[in-house]
């Protein structure tokens, strides 16, 4: 009888193809972890754009708190009838009528990161790869949390600086009008 392979075919064939199954595994991890920080910078843009509308209507950027959009209604009116506002949950609430979107990784505890004082804003990520263009070692010296993880990318209102507070940007604004 006519065997199809030899032993030692059978053992070559077996550690190639477990070779082929190794690279496989790693390339679709790599693609995941590419598709996860696509989606943060796209997240973050897309955030940055509903700011800057919510900015043209009301005259200013949401506050912010514990890293949270504050303009949720919060069921609730002050003594003249106006909504009182709360903090908005990430991919829970509606800020100003649209879902806010939540990062692809927040079953992990993992999410985005926002500040504004009302003139200015910043809005962080953190990306999984430092290989991403966008990956910022200066907003990582911040230590910004971005739930579990520290923040490592964001976007601002015009053009404010990622790498300092607002108040430290404003302070810079002052003294170089005061010259």
């Amino acid at each position: 009888m006519n065997k199809l392979f030899t032993k030692r075919e059978w053992i070559s064939l077996g550690i190639i193809s477990l070779i082929l199954a190794i690279f496989m595994f790693f390339n679709f991890g790599i693609s995941q972890r590419k598709a996860r920080d696509a989606q943060r910078k796209q997240d973050v843009r897309d955030i940055t754009r509903v700011l800057e509308v919510y900015k043209e209507k009301a005259g200013s950027y949401p506050l912010s708190l514990n890293g949270k959009i504050v303009g949720c209604d919060s069921g609730r009116r002050d003594e003249r009838g106006e909504i009182i506002l709360r903090t908005c949950d990430w991919g829970v609430d509606a800020f100003d009528g649209r879902r806010l979107l939540v990062d692809p990784s927040n079953s992990f505890g993992i999410g985005y990161y926002y500040l504004s004082d009302g003139k200015f804003f910043q809005l962080y990520a953190s990306l999984e790869s430092r290989r991403e263009a966008e990956y910022d070692v200066k907003i990582v010296a911040r230590k910004l949390p971005c739930g579990k993880a520290v923040c490592n990318f964001g976007l601002g209102s015009s053009r404010t600086p990622l790498d300092k507070s607002i108040s430290e940007y404003e302070n810079e604004l002052d003294a170089k009008s005061v010259k």
